[in-house]
């Protein structure tokens, strides 16, 4: 991942971030409507506006991923997490975590049954969104340390009775 990527994801991050603490938005952007409706070019736009543009096209994309929900108020733009914003930001900010002492690992024990399959599919989809490795077929590592993160998703989905978190040290 390039700096500009690096950059661009961090922006997305803050910006679930802010979501996610209940910020509110005005509407009132301007609208760029392309170089062909200006003679010379668009008009020159102060760095508030350029702001509010960028929030906007950030926004849209929150949107399009389905990672928030929007509700219009008069002149003001609600936005909320979704259940998958959530885990979105979850995600992201166990990938900032910083790294365990050399030869531990987070270890991810979990035998989910076949009828609570959704919880499942979003645990393990959940693993590998955030950069863990399969050892085996229900046995997930990090050497990242996430372990509060994965306890915290663990309650929320309420598969805690099928599901182990370790910090181990690797031996060999």
């Amino acid at each position: 991942m390039n700096k500009k990527d690096n950059r661009r994801s961090k922006n997305i991050t803050d910006l679930l971030k802010a979501i996610g603490n209940s910020w509110v938005f005005d509407i009132e952007f301007p609208q760029y409507v392309g170089r062909a409706s200006f003679p010379g070019g668009p008009p020159r736009l102060s760095e508030e506006q350029l702001q509010k543009i960028w929030n906007k096209q950030r926004i849209a994309y929150l949107k399009k991923k389905k990672w928030i929900k929007t509700k219009k108020i008069e002149k003001r733009l609600m936005l909320a997490l979704t259940d998958k914003g959530k885990m979105e930001l979850k995600r992201r900010s166990m990938k900032s975590r910083p790294k365990l002492p050399k030869g531990q690992l987070c270890i991810v024990i979990w035998d989910i049954p076949e009828a609570s399959r959704k919880a499942r599919n979003r645990f393990r989809y959940f693993l590998k969104r955030s950069e863990f490795s399969q050892l085996q077929l229900s046995v997930w590592i990090s050497d990242r340390d996430v372990v509060s993160n994965v306890v915290e998703f663990i309650k929320e989905a309420k598969i805690k009775k099928w599901v182990n978190v370790f910090v181990g040290k690797k031996k060999i």
